[in-house]
């Protein structure tokens, strides 16, 4: 496929987003409703295509927060293309990535509870994914978690590893021992992937390592998955045990539904907000000083309100609202400002020109001059 080109005589290929052996995600624009979207063009069999069809149809059925919108199907010279919605976030593979020792465990909690509840959506609707793994899931850039993929995983290619042979279909490093066995996945298999998931989201790497298909083959069915708690002691010992639940290799023992996954999370989630400290107020040192003013200047700048010409506000370390204004009063100023969380850091070229430290509801905590040397304060 080529960018400008026309699938269905309606659906315009804009920008390659993905490309691996199950063939290409594009950006399109629907001529028709005037809006952005996503095409996966697949490389199926022919004898494939109507069972692929099947497969979306289902998959378009599902209509949950949490799952991704199959929009339309089709087929191009002989390729099967799914329009789907087009998303902006994060997948969780990048998040990994990212923080590879792992990300904090209140967040993986809260990144998992979601995914759990659209499973459980559509296990109750009988479509089971067959291919959760971190690449399939993503972070919204406006909020929320959406599993990619319903109806078509199946059929996918994983793009950060081997397809099995013999008809076996998903990730190696996800996939479930009775994936390996080649039984079809039911819910138990989704939620063996939903474990291991979470288990690559809290130490950055999933359970076996591999390194070929056979070991990972022979680590899924014979051999235990680590502890958690002996790579991050910091993960809660009821997460540990929901994991190892999850990865149970007998597909009876595993947790009897994703609601029940779902609401365990949420529950450590909220024990765990609950219980971290605030963070403390670390006090920085060699900072060059801004020396308050005499309490006349003070009261003779605070009723020159109306020179104020800038301002901007931010929250302190104390997770407090503040504001800081500058008097302008002169006419001419420079400033060099950068600013973060509990700090702001000001250069001033012209020493004349105090600022005011004041709360939401503009009310002057204090007022300093700036000194002769470039100047910079942290705010508690």
């Amino acid at each position: 496929m080529h960018q400008g080109e026309l699938l269905a005589g309606k659906y315009l290929l804009e920008v390659r987003i993905g490309q691996g052996g199950m063939g290409e995600v594009w950006s399109a624009h629907d001529r028709e409703l005037d809006r952005s979207v996503a095409v996966k063009i697949v490389n199926a069999d022919p004898g494939l295509t109507a069972r692929l069809r099947r497969e979306a149809r289902t998959g378009a059925q599902l209509q949950h927060v949490g799952i991704t919108v199959v929009y339309d199907i089709g087929e191009h010279h002989g390729h099967p293309f799914f329009v789907m919605e087009l998303l902006a976030g994060t997948d969780f593979q990048t998040l990994i990535e990212a923080s590879p020792t792992g990300l904090p465990v209140v967040r993986v909690a809260q990144l998992m509870a979601p995914v759990a509840d659209a499973l459980h959506y559509a296990h109750r609707k009988g479509v089971v994914h067959r291919d959760i793994k971190p690449a399939n899931l993503m972070e919204l850039t406006d909020g929320g978690v959406k599993i990619c993929d319903f109806g078509i995983a199946r059929f996918g290619e994983a793009t950060t590893g081997l397809t099995a042979p013999g008809g076996m279909l998903g990730t190696p490093a996800y996939m479930a021992p009775e994936q390996y066995e080649g039984k079809d996945a039911d819910p138990a298999s989704d939620l063996y992937s939903f474990g291991a998931t979470l288990h690559a989201l809290l130490v950055g790497r999933p359970p076996f390592p591999g390194p070929s298909l056979p070991a990972l083959m022979r680590q899924h069915l014979t051999q235990p998955p680590p502890r958690l708690t002996d790579l991050r002691p910091d993960i809660p010992a009821e997460l540990a045990w929901l994991v190892l639940d999850l990865l149970t290799k007998d597909a009876t023992g595993r947790p009897a539904s994703a609601a029940y996954v779902s609401d365990t999370l949420r529950a450590l989630s909220g024990d765990l907000v609950q219980s971290t400290p605030p963070p403390a107020v670390q006090r920085l040192t060699g900072w060059a000083p801004l020396v308050p003013l005499s309490p006349a200047k003070e009261r003779t700048l605070r009723s020159t309100d109306s020179d104020i010409s800038t301002e901007i506000e931010f929250v302190n370390q104390r997770s407090e609202a503040v504001r800081i204004c500058w008097l302008d009063y002169q006419g001419s100023r420079t400033f060099y400002m950068q600013l973060a969380p509990g700090m702001s850091y000001i250069q001033q070229t012209y020493v004349s020109h105090p600022w005011i430290i004041t709360n939401t509801a503009e009310i002057p905590i204090v007022i300093f001059q700036p000194t002769a040397t470039p100047g910079r304060a942290t705010i508690y």
